[in-house]
């Protein structure tokens, strides 16, 4: 897979996939799965109650893999 912009159909196709976790980094792994949870119990009609929470480790996660990338 390369680097790209992804549409909805091609995020819930790497939701879908059993193997892409093992692909990463856990720095990377810890981005991807707090993503992973807000695209599953955010995004949507149903909205989980710890959404705030989600959405701050998702922004953790985040910085924390952008300050890694070279």
């Amino acid at each position: 897979m390369k680097e790209s912009v992804f549409d909805g159909p091609q995020i819930r196709e790497l939701l879908l996939l059993e193997n892409f976790e093992a692909t990463l980094n856990e720095i990377e792994r810890k981005a991807w799965l707090s993503f992973r949870w807000v695209c599953l119990n955010f995004l949507g009609n149903n909205h989980d109650p710890q959404y705030k929470n989600g959405i701050k480790q998702l922004l953790t996660a985040y910085r924390k893999w952008v300050a890694k990338c070279p």
